[in-house]
């Protein structure tokens, strides 16, 4: 069997339970009920299961796809019904809900045309009409204009529109392909940097940038003969770079804005991979990067099956209802379904691990998006690293937000880490202190990935040192500006695998740099304060307990602390003598788990901090 269709199974097997196989519903296995667009992509999850598998299994499975199918198909045929719930709140479990519709079409589309191909809508119904007529009638009396939320450009409609697009083709739609023509053009006309692959929303994520361009080339690959052919044939080329770009080295997508950190973005990399490669079967460099990438994906999304648990929506393995990782709009019953049924599109597509080329190492790169995204991933050997100096102030600090070590590993530092009681977000690297650690409590804090409010300096003296005022560390208020802002291109440095950042903390009067070369087994850096100097901090936070059963443990040394998670370790180390080495273990988190922070305070003020992370096995 197709190892990947092996994993399929057991994911869609993991949701069963909540499964009404009377009404067709799946329910979220927290919340008790079906959540935004769980329903249809559960559905063609059992399709593509059906139609892989023979006997006794294909016909469960189809039976679960046609019960969902025909939940879907009710829920878009009756616009008017209350949505399904979409935003949990994590502190009472609270839900609201608004119209996902537009969600529902890609799915329902293919699971009704791939029941359909294995003969599992032949069924005679109750009204005397076969279940494939039956089902077609009902798809033709969609109207999207009612049923679905969003029009073109935005995310929500490209997907509807990769639906509408097979329904064109079957005859089943009232729109022509001039129509069709018409919305794709609102995508190409200020929405789409074609030649950087890259499609726009507020805040420029990486998900929903791989998100929309994945419904294009579902699109693309359909048939699509219309208007836009040569452009979005162009996209797909152009994207791919991107999408390789942006991939870190254990599969993940890096950090930006919203929604890294769901496992669909694993199921959408691998489904978006595979298309690619099918498309571009006539160059063999696409081709195999693609299919590397693609295994990559599928590697990262396997690490997310909780044993004996729901196929996790998010990246770690705690419970569910712990909520560590989940956004407000997150729940298992649709985003693990998502999930599964972007793994489904890809086996369906050909997807198969064992046919991929091996994983390999990667050569030393840079790529850098300066205006308007303001990022940059390094690549070399088994490392990978994002630096993002135009973070969103809800999801990222400002700095190196993702370091990582190669697939199959846990240890890794993959987005910011948050502080729960504040919301203040903290990646690795340089804090500043006023004075020297003392016998007694810690002094405060200045973090310079972690400012979200006004660094004030009041020049004093005829050297011109500053003072730093505030308490910016103990008084953080969840939604202020701003991180520090760039005063120049970010830059690569003087390495292949090497980046060169110069910032302001706003409201000071000396620069921040930041040097990074990265090495295949970590990074070396160098940030500095030129013009100021100061007590320097080196602040880790670090992944601590990822749902594995198991817990970082730490041990230090003099210029090094040791991280070590089962059979994983990574070395911080740095240049200079510290004061003291202090755990916090409780309050923290980010989107792979529990998390704690390590402080080292450094015993000489200085301009610079230089420190290494690495892998050491």
């Amino acid at each position: 069997m197709n190892p990947a269709l092996s994993t399929l199974q057991t994911g869609v097997n993991s949701l069963f339970p909540y499964f009404e196989p009377s009404t067709g519903l799946l329910n979220d296995p927290v919340f008790g009920c079906p959540t935004q667009y769980s329903t249809p992509y559960y559905a063609w999850g059992n399709a593509v299961l059906a139609a892989h598998l023979d006997g006794a299994e294909r016909s469960e499975y189809a039976d679960c796809a046609r019960r969902g199918l025909q939940a879907a198909l009710d829920y878009l045929l009756a616009p008017d019904l209350p949505a399904y719930p979409s935003d949990f709140q994590r502190e009472s479990g609270a839900a609201g809900g608004r119209n996902h519709r537009d969600f529902f079409w890609p799915p329902v589309i293919k699971t009704w045309h791939l029941l359909g191909e294995i003969g599992a809508l032949s069924d005679p119904l109750p009204a005397q009409k076969s279940g494939y007529t039956h089902f077609s009638e009902a798809i033709a009396r969609v109207d999207p204009m009612a049923a679905f939320a969003q029009r073109p450009p935005s995310n929500w409609a490209a997907v509807w529109l990769s639906g509408e697009w097979p329904r064109i083709r079957a005859g089943l739609s009232p729109f022509s392909v001039e129509q069709f023509d018409d919305w794709l053009g609102t995508y190409f006309q200020g929405h789409i940097m074609l030649d950087e692959g890259f499609y726009q929303e507020p805040g420029h994520p990486n998900s929903y940038d791989l998100f929309t361009r994945l419904h294009f080339a579902d699109i693309l690959l359909g048939d699509y003969d219309g208007r836009w052919r040569a452009q979005m044939e162009h996209l797909l080329e152009t994207g791919l770079r991107r999408s390789l770009a942006v991939q870190l080295s254990d599969g993940s997508l890096a950090s930006a804005h919203r929604s890294a950190g769901q496992s669909w973005t694993d199921g959408a990399q691998i489904a978006f991979f595979t298309l690619a490669a099918n498309f571009f079967s006539g160059r063999p460099d696409l081709v195999s990067a693609a299919r590397e990438a693609a295994l990559r994906a599928y590697h990262s999304l396997q690490r997310w099956q909780r044993p004996g648990g729901v196929f996790s929506p998010v990246h770690n393995l705690l419970p569910p209802e712990l909520r560590v990782g989940y956004e407000s709009y997150t729940a298992d019953g649709h985003y693990s379904s998502l999930a599964l049924a972007f793994l489904a599109s890809a086996i369906h597509s050909s997807f198969d691990p064992v046919q991929c080329p091996a994983l390999q190492t990667r050569p030393a790169q840079t790529w850098i998006e300066n205006d308007p995204i303001w990022r940059a991933v390094l690549h070399h050997g088994e490392a990978s690293m994002q630096v993002n100096a135009f973070p969103a102030p809800h999801y990222d600090a400002f700095g190196i937000t993702d370091l990582t070590f190669g697939p199959g590993r846990f240890l890794q530092f993959v987005s910011s880490v948050r502080f729960a009681e504040t919301g203040q977000f903290f990646n690795p690297g340089l804090a500043l202190r006023d004075i020297p650690v003392q016998p007694g409590p810690l002094p405060p804090l200045t973090s310079l990935s972690a400012l979200r409010s006004p660094l004030v300096l009041n020049p004093a003296g005829a050297q011109g040192e500053g003072h730093l005022r505030g308490g910016q560390y103990a008084r953080y208020a969840p939604g202020a500006s701003a991180a520090p802002t760039l005063i120049e291109p970010l830059q690569q440095g003087d390495t292949p695998a090497s980046l060169r950042l110069t910032a302001r903390p706003r409201g000071a009067w000396y620069p921040y740099t930041l040097e990074a070369q990265l090495d295949p087994h970590g990074v070396q850096v160098r940030e500095a304060t030129p013009g100021l100097t100061r007590y320097h901090t080196l602040l880790v936070p670090f992944l601590r307990d990822p749902g594995t059963g198991q817990v970082t443990q730490t041990s230090t040394a003099p210029g090094r602390l040791e991280l070590k998670l089962g059979n994983e370790v990574i070395a911080v180390e740095w240049d200079g003598p510290a004061e003291r080495v202090v755990i916090l273990a409780q309050g923290f988190e980010n989107r792979r788990g529990l998390c704690a922070m390590a402080r080292i305070d450094l015993a000489d003020p200085g301009e610079e901090l230089r420190y290494r992370i690495r892998k050491v096995k």
